[in-house]
């Protein structure tokens, strides 16, 4: 369902910049139509580019966002503190710049615990929070912090290992998995190292307050793992919707770019289960 017939076609997504509450420059894509409004938030050391497929599938029927973090693609990097909260002041600063009042925001790995602190800001705009796979069981754990010190030692080269590792499977496309593990090491350590240590911060110390006052459903798409983190996400949730957990078997970690036909069916059901269940305007 792409729109009427007689309307004119999409045009191209358009890049524009609005600051953050801090002034940093954030860069964003806006295109599509619809009273809908997704916006996408990528995770550490990616940027917007890597919701592409999901940018083209869904501006059909909804008016589709995609932002760079600070820190991020072509956003600005004056910022000292790289915390889950700041980069959740990134994403509210751009739904404010788009007049946006209901909204899905749509938040891989990083950009998921990002996704839930913007809908703590905005309760009266978001209309539901989709997380895909994040909330892994490392996040917070020594492991994290153990990984952390070693890309400290020595960034580019652990950072490929740590990528090609652990974000893939053994039949994971090689020049994808590869493409994105160099891409990633191409981070400046100053900014990715403190933004993995606020990840985990936020996991241990801000988690289940901020899932507990969510109005909105929150579901998940999960290319596996994260159980340990999923039970603690309910226990904090409580009686409030979750809208669901399905995973996809067939990718690793960035199943938007691997298996993206599969993704994009899961993500529109779980788009439509949200929106009939009468919790948007």
């Amino acid at each position: 369902m792409s729109g009427c017939a007689g309307e004119a076609p999409l045009a191209r997504p358009r890049s524009h910049t609005t600051p953050s509450a801090d002034g940093v420059s954030i860069a964003y894509s806006v295109s599509g139509r619809g009273p809908v409004t997704l916006v996408f938030v990528h995770g550490w050391s990616c940027d917007r580019g890597y919701w592409r497929e999901q940018i083209e599938a869904f501006r059909g029927d909804y008016r589709v966002v995609a932002l760079d973090l600070a820190g991020h693609g072509q956003s600005g990097s004056g910022r000292s503190d790289w915390s889950i909260a700041n980069f959740a002041a990134d994403v509210t600063a751009v739904i404010r710049a788009v007049g946006a009042r209901d909204v899905i925001v749509i938040g891989h790995s990083m950009g998921g615990p990002v996704a839930i602190e913007t809908a703590t800001r905005l309760p009266d705009r978001v209309r539901g929070v989709i997380g895909v796979d994040t909330m892994a069981d490392f996040y917070g754990t020594p492991d994290m912090w153990a990984t952390v010190e070693r890309l400290r030692a020595d960034f580019a080269p652990a950072t490929r290992q740590f990528v090609r590792g652990a974000m893939f499977l053994p039949g994971s496309p090689p020049a994808l998995a590869d493409g994105i593990a160099q891409a990633m090491a191409q981070a400046q350590p100053a900014i990715a190292l403190p933004m993995l240590e606020g990840l985990g911060g936020w996991f241990n110390e801000r988690m289940p307050a901020a899932v507990a006052v969510i109005p909105a459903p929150i579901g998940f798409i999960m290319a596996g793992g994260g159980g340990g983190q999923l039970q603690r996400f309910r226990a904090a949730r409580g009686e409030r919707a979750v809208a669901g957990v399905v995973e996809v078997p067939e990718a690793g970690h960035f199943p938007q770019l691997e298996v993206p036909a599969i993704f994009n069916e899961r993500l529109r059901a779980m788009l439509d289960g949200i929106l009939d269940s009468g919790q948007h305007r």
